[in-house]
C-alpha cells in the first residue's frame, strides 16, 4: 500500500513539474509579445496588426467556449463562441484587403497557445472567462495605443473603430463575470 501511494506522489509530482514548467513558458511567451512596439504608419500596416490579433481572439475565445462547455456552462459558451465567431469574421475580412499576412496576436492569447492549459482541461469557468478578459483588454489596449500614435488620420479612424469593436467585445465578457454563477 505505502509503495502504491509514493508512486500515486511522484506521478502527481512529475505532473505538477509539467504544468509549472507550461506556466513558465506562457509567462515568458507572453513578456515577450507584451514588449514588442506597436509601430504603425498607414492603414495596411494596421490591418496586418489587426489580423494577428483578431486571429488569435478568435482561435483563443473559441477555445474557452469549448472548455466553458466542458464544464455546463452553456451561457458564457454561447457568448464566447458569439465573440470568436465576430473576431474570426473580422480576421476574415481583414486578410482579404491585405493578402493574409498577418502579425502576432495579443500577448494573452500567445500565452495561452503556448501553455495549453484550456487543452488539458485544467481552467475553472471564472479562470476561463478572466483569461478570455485579459486578451480582451490586451487587444483593445492596443488598438488605443496605436490611436493614440497615429499621424495618419485613417489609422487614427480606423484604430478607434477597432477600439469601439474590442470594447464591446470586452464588455460581454465582463458582463459574463458579474453575472451571477
Amino acid at each position: 500500500m505505502r509503495e502504491h501511494a509514493e508512486g500515486l506522489a511522484k506521478g502527481e509530482l512529475e505532473h505538477v513539474s509539467r504544468l509549472r514548467s507550461r506556466r513558465r513558458a506562457a509567462y515568458h511567451a507572453e513578456a515577450r509579445a507584451a514588449k514588442r512596439p506597436v509601430a504603425v504608419n498607414d492603414v495596411d500596416q494596421l490591418w496586418a496588426v489587426a489580423l494577428g490579433l483578431e486571429r488569435a481572439s478568435g482561435a483563443l475565445d473559441q477555445r474557452v467556449a469549448e472548455a466553458l462547455e466542458a464544464v455546463g456552462d452553456s451561457t458564457s459558451a454561447t457568448v464566447l463562441h458569439g465573440i470568436a465567431r465576430d473576431a474570426l469574421g473580422m480576421a476574415a475580412t481583414l486578410a482579404s484587403r491585405i493578402d493574409g499576412r498577418g502579425s502576432q496576436g495579443s500577448p494573452a492569447a500567445v500565452a495561452a497557445s503556448a501553455s495549453e492549459v484550456l487543452v488539458q482541461g485544467n481552467l475553472t469557468v471564472l479562470g476561463a472567462l478572466r483569461l478570455s478578459l485579459r486578451n480582451a483588454e490586451d487587444v483593445l489596449q492596443t488598438y488605443l495605443t496605436i490611436a493614440e500614435r497615429a499621424r495618419d488620420e485613417a489609422v487614427l479612424r480606423e484604430a478607434q473603430r477597432l477600439s469601439d469593436l474590442a470594447t464591446a467585445r470586452l464588455a460581454l465578457i465582463s458582463a459574463r463575470l458579474q453575472a451571477p454563477a
